[in-house]
């Protein structure tokens, strides 16, 4: 025998407001990185651009087609160019963690 709470139907007030939920969350398609609200870059070692997401693209103010013509370095202020360098070299020595 079916239970009361099994029995019990769901108003059409009720169907709207899941479904806005439902709405409200981003689709199953969109990746984890477009999904990230803060900006996130994946670099190269040599600092170049290998994907970002949407709000690292409206963070630095550039499309995706002119950041993979540039480098990490190309979008810093010029003080802190020596630790951009500086960490490009450090992913460039390929250490790996235990």
């Amino acid at each position: 025998m079916a239970s009361a709470k099994a029995m019990k139907s769901t108003s059409p007030k009720e169907v709207q407001m899941k479904v806005k939920r439902f709405e409200k969350k981003p689709p199953l398609q969109v990746s984890i990185l477009e999904a990230i609200q803060d900006p996130f870059f994946i670099l190269s070692q040599k600092g170049e651009f290998i994907k970002v997401n949407p709000k690292g693209l409206e963070i630095l103010g550039y499309s995706w087609e002119e950041l993979q013509k540039m480098a990490l370095i190309d979008v810093v202020v010029q003080e802190d160019h020596g630790n951009i360098l500086h960490g490009c070299e450090e992913m460039g020595r390929e250490e790996k963690f235990t």
